[in-house]
């Protein structure tokens, strides 16, 4: 929406640029520690089995609350209204679906090799899941969500 008041970009500048290489790195390694912490989390509290289906379902969850993030490097994903990109909401509920049919159905949980987590599990999955949120707002307060060539 703020497309009009933001300056020319250079047309000779790719669209990788030092912006959007960090923002992929940075955000690329906290969902990959948070999925981490899932699986240790798991690991000790019941075995690898349970790490495994931790760390898997925080690595796809997480995914689905971070894309609202994307909506902008620098606006809160908090200002945007989260029902105005109907494909997106559809493939958001639809990633989930599946999600759910992995998780819950236990001919597809075990071609995964997964087991069913108990709600503390599912907390702290949920938990782990939505940080990237909080984790990316933080960084956009603090303007290091952009580099200058974003300007």
């Amino acid at each position: 929406k703020d497309v009009m008041q933001r300056k020319p970009r250079d047309p000779k500048q790719g669209f990788m640029t030092k912006g959007v290489v960090w923002r992929t790195l940075y955000q690329g390694v906290m969902i990959g520690l948070l999925s981490l912490a899932a699986f240790l989390i798991g690991k000790n509290d019941g075995g690898i089995p349970l790490g495994q289906t931790m760390a898997f379902s925080v690595l796809a969850f997480s995914q689905l609350f971070h894309v609202n993030n994307l909506h902008s490097y620098r606006k809160s994903a908090f200002t945007f209204n989260p029902l105005w990109n109907k494909p997106l909401i559809l493939a958001i509920l639809g990633s989930a679906l599946m999600m759910a049919v992995t998780l819950f159905i236990p001919p597809v949980r075990e071609l995964f090799g997964l087991v069913l987590m108990d709600s503390i599990h599912w907390w702290i999955v949920l938990g782990l899941s939505v940080a990237p949120i909080a984790i990316v707002e933080i960084f956009k307060l603090l303007r290091i969500n952009t580099m200058k060539d974003d300007e």
